[in-house]
């Protein structure tokens, strides 16, 4: 059977070194690479703005009817909050028409029946120490 490698090639593989075999070997592209999709973070196309919307102007160069109004929606929102959990404070803790007591976790008993354990069976015979 002829030696299907030459001497050179074993000569080779038996003297590289782990940084020419790294710095010879293709690279393998990623994942990403290879299905060729764009970047996540470019936006596609035009960015939108809103151009009509008119910005509030700032606190300090409000008039004192603006601040005293942008006070009051400040305040109003506030005390519509304070109600809202005022409110709920207020909600029992159990829905209504639920029993309530220790007495109304146990299941419900079906049958008035008993059933008694059998008891341990009396000694038929007399023992050797009685005798």
């Amino acid at each position: 059977m002829p030696n299907p490698t030459p001497d050179s090639v074993w000569r080779r593989f038996l003297t590289d070194s782990e940084e020419a075999i790294a710095r010879s070997a293709p690279r393998e592209p990623s994942a990403r690479e290879r299905t060729g999709l764009p970047k996540r973070n470019v936006p596609v196309g035009d960015t939108w703005y809103c151009e009509d919307a008119p910005a509030e102007p700032s606190w300090r160069h409000l008039d004192t009817r603006g601040r005293i109004r942008r006070l009051g929606r400040i305040l109003a929102g506030a005390a519509a909050l304070a109600v809202l959990l005022g409110l709920f404070s207020c909600l029992p803790e159990e829905p209504p028409g639920l029993p309530t007591g220790p007495e109304s976790t146990s299941p419900p008993r079906t049958s008035s029946a008993v059933v008694e354990s059998p008891s341990p069976a009396p000694p038929s015979s007399p023992s050797a120490d009685a005798a």
